[in-house]
């Protein structure tokens, strides 16, 4: 799976999970990362963002509840293009 650009502010005062939960968010409805696209595993995101892998699982948790992603039959992540109604909520 190719890497999105995830970028982290340490400065922000929006938590580093929320800030994921939104780049993801909006990767998924620019169509930047497609319905049934493997996300990058907690592991891995974790090491590349330097980040605990808690965190990185906090932030896939949030994208599973508020439908950007489910989990697969392998266990990965997967992008999901959540029903419009949905998606306005989860702004």
């Amino acid at each position: 799976m190719p890497h999105h650009r995830i970028e982290l502010d340490t400065s922000s005062p929006v938590p580093i999970y929320h800030q994921m939960v939104q780049q993801v968010r909006q990767l998924i409805d620019s169509g930047a990362l497609g319905d049934g696209d493997t996300l990058e595993s907690a592991r891995s995101l974790s090491r590349r963002l330097r980040v605990s892998r808690d965190t990185v699982i906090h932030a896939q948790r949030v994208l599973v509840r508020d439908g950007y992603a489910q989990r697969g039959e392998s266990g990965d992540l997967i992008a999901r293009t959540p029903p419009p109604a949905t998606r306005s909520l989860a702004s």
